[in-house]
């Protein structure tokens, strides 16, 4: 099978366009241009047709300022919300302290800021974030969550029960039924 035959283009007769003078308008296309709007919108909006407003978009001229337009552009844009999250993180740290500081609060919900204070604390790695099942440990105390409380009471009634059971039957056995159940 023979392969398609490739149209191949004429030369170029023209040169490609450069303005002859750089005019202030074209870095407002240019401007225009790297937040979006349209080559068509840009040429309505100054009375310019779209072809020309793609030959100074085109131009050497033109592709430089665009570059450089777009690379302040990415650096504002990240360094302004970079700003924007240390702001959010540093009014979220005095309300956090103003909240835990707060005694007329803890009076009214001590368990709320509690666990405010708890949330903040596992958010900054100083507690290991786990399950509702599991304990969490504070130096000697031992803080659990209602569903791990009630495990804990049913497994600690069963196990007295079970102790209780275990008395009965070692006071009626055998000293050879001991041994075996060892």
């Amino acid at each position: 099978m023979a392969a398609p035959a490739v149209v191949s283009r004429p030369p170029r007769l023209t040169k490609k366009w450069e303005p002859q003078r750089w005019e202030p308008i074209y870095e407002q296309f240019v401007a225009l241009s790297c937040i979006g709007y349209s080559n068509k919108y840009i040429a309505d909006l100054f009375k310019y047709t779209p072809v020309h407003i793609s030959n100074v978009l085109n131009s050497k001229q033109g592709k430089k300022l665009k570059a450089l337009i777009l690379e302040r552009l990415r650096s504002t844009v990240t360094s302004t919300i970079d700003k924007r999250l240390e702001d959010i993180a540093d009014k979220t740290v005095e309300r956090l302290t103003n909240l835990v500081n707060d005694d007329e609060l803890f009076d009214k919900s001590p368990f709320a800021v509690v666990d405010r204070g708890i949330a903040v604390l596992k958010g900054l790695s100083h507690l290991k974030p786990d399950d509702t099942r599991s304990p969490l440990n504070i130096n000697k105390a031992l803080i659990l969550s209602d569903a791990a409380a009630s495990t804990l009471a049913r497994a600690m009634e069963k196990s007295d029960r079970a102790k209780e059971i275990r008395a009965r039957d070692t006071e009626h056995a055998e000293p050879a039924e001991l041994i075996d159940e060892g």
